[in-house]
């Protein structure tokens, strides 16, 4: 309902902000009690969460608003008039973005004055859990301006990048935080955050040279380099993936060689693909290797072919198995890679799926073998109590719920934590043990994966979850379905973290606790087993690549 407002000031609050001078029950409870502030606010979102997530477009993003930013004040720096001073702090872990601008978009749907608009577009409200494959088309399809959230500094932004604030200043962006998100992550700009200066509100800023405000194509970006493989020869080869396709830009971000990233939804421009040849040609490229395959793609393929000369070959790698057949898109991919090999405009097509070549005609004969990022193995992260990691998306072949249910009924896993929430399991099974750590990314998720005892991946389809030799690589072991890598058959590791009880809980909890059982008796073992199988793997990994790329 309406609310109306009284401007005259009628009462006045007391804060008394010297603990050490006033009487413990004279104190306010904001000063004196904090930690029984903190552990309530908690709980009531917590139960504000898990009432309204399904019930509201835009509870969500009220909910996240008051978790994004905190105000905090410490009894010895809270100043009063015109001298009060606040720090503002982000508390969430993991991509607070995508949820953000999921909540954002849901909000601007619910609106009804944009309702006839958005009803054109047949746009549906977005899950709460989806990811930024699914988001950023929808967020340009609407164009939606979403507001930057309480931890975003879109004037630091601006400040940073002359280009972006020419564009906006011009119309052609709508804000920093719009850019960062459709383009700005992509591009390796550094996300501006921290405390707010209301000093800085007067202060110019400066603008450059119009640029393009769009996913441009990056070459050797650090996110894509500072964890690959070195390998001799592999110099001389040039991975190509798409920005928004997370799991096989991971997979081309740890194989050993030069890289370059690519939108899936932007079309490349002429001059962009004239200044890839030309960057491919002064590098030395001989091996151009296309992870996944796009229209875009397929387009700078065409243009690569016809500029290059014919020492440079081109390859692709495909990530797909049969089980994404019922998206029509994967089979058409195929049959068009299909007709470059047999026209002489592909030297090669291989599969990180073992034997696909006995599937489909055409295909290189052996399988690639995906790498684990390279890192120092993490050591001493593990916490104390044995927590289960559940990083998995929703859908069926995800097979989340089995995972929750299963770890659950571990009897030797403490806490078991989740990307995603599983609706409307608490109705039918005990939820006790879980904890939500949502979807996150880079540092974030080693450091997850390296305090947890075990990462479930125990998907019904896959073919080299990147998820799994993430977690070895922080020395963590990673439960998935039968992969069949041939090379791996008698792999001690790959034995005792395999399942076939895919859709059977009660069965699935007993290999739990089995890999469980194995860490806790002796714990150096596993650590030297997943290093015995990552020194193998890469071994193999390199010898397979370079057969298939003909090195």
């Amino acid at each position: 309902s309406n609310i109306a407002v009284l401007s005259e000031p009628l009462a006045f609050y007391h804060h008394r902000d010297r603990p050490e001078a006033t009487a413990p029950e004279y104190r306010n409870t904001v000063v004196g009690q904090v930690s029984l502030h903190k552990e309530y606010t908690q709980i009531v979102r917590n139960r504000f969460l898990r009432n309204n997530l399904n019930h509201s477009s835009v509870s969500l993003k009220l909910a996240l608003q008051t978790q994004a930013v905190e105000v905090q004040s410490s009894p010895g720096a809270v100043q009063h008039g015109s001298g009060q001073s606040h720090r503002f702090y982000q508390v969430g872990r993991g991509d607070t973005d995508l949820v953000w601008t999921v909540a954002c978009l849901n909000a601007a749907l619910a609106k009804r004055q944009a309702a006839a608009r958005f009803k054109k577009l047949k746009v549906s409200p977005l899950p709460p859990n989806a990811p930024w494959s699914i988001v950023l088309p929808q967020l340009r399809k609407l164009g939606v301006d979403v507001p930057a959230p309480p931890d975003f500094d879109n004037r630091a932004y601006l400040a940073a990048n002359p280009d972006v604030a020419t564009e906006v200043e011009a119309g052609r962006q709508k804000s920093g935080f719009s850019h960062y998100l459709l383009h700005g992550r992509h591009e390796g700009r550094m996300r501006t955050s921290g405390e707010y200066q209301p000093a800085e509100l007067d202060a110019p800023v400066t603008a450059a040279a119009p640029a393009a405000s769009r996913v441009a194509p990056v070459f050797n970006s650090l996110p894509m380099t500072r964890f690959g493989h070195l390998a001799n020869g592999f110099d001389q080869v040039l991975h190509v993936a798409h920005h928004e396709w997370h799991g096989i830009r991971q997979a081309s971000a740890y194989s050993p060689g030069q890289k370059l990233l690519i939108s899936a939804h932007e079309a490349i421009t002429d001059a962009e693909k004239t200044a890839i040849a030309q960057t491919i040609a002064s590098m030395g490229i001989r091996r151009v290797c296309f992870q996944g395959y796009s229209d875009q793609m397929d387009s700078l393929l065409l243009h690569l072919r016809a500029v290059l000369g014919p020492e440079v070959k081109f390859y692709v790698i495909s990530h797909v198995t049969t089980a994404q057949f019922d998206n029509h898109f994967e089979m058409k991919v195929i049959a068009r890679l299909l007709g470059r090999l047999k026209y002489g405009v592909l030297d090669g097509i291989a599969s990180v799926k073992p034997r696909f070549a006995e599937s489909i005609d055409g295909f290189w004969d052996k399988t690639i073998i995906n790498y684990a990022p390279r890192m120092p193995m993490v050591k001493g992260l593990r916490s104390p109590r044995v927590e289960a990691y559940v990083p998995l998306d929703v859908g069926w072949r995800k097979n989340l719920f089995t995972n929750i249910i299963a770890s659950s009924l571990a009897s030797n896993v403490d806490v078991v934590k989740t990307a995603n929430f599983p609706n409307g399991l608490e109705d039918v099974h005990d939820l006790s043990k879980l904890r939500l750590v949502g979807y996150l990314r880079g540092r974030d998720l080693f450091d997850e994966m390296a305090r947890s005892s075990l990462t479930l991946i125990a998907t019904l389809a896959e073919c080299q979850p990147m998820t799994q030799l993430e977690s070895f690589a922080v020395g963590t072991p990673a439960l998935t379905g039968p992969l069949e890598v041939q090379e791996f058959v008698d792999d001690p590791l790959m034995q005792l973290c395999t399942t076939t009880r895919l859709d059977n809980p009660a069965l699935l909890a007993r290999d739990i606790e089995r890999i469980i059982g194995a860490l806790k008796s002796d714990p150096d073992g596993m650590l030297e087993m997943i290093e015995a199988h990552l020194l193998r793997r890469h071994t193999v990994a390199s010898r397979n690549y370079a057969d298939f790329l003909e090195l």
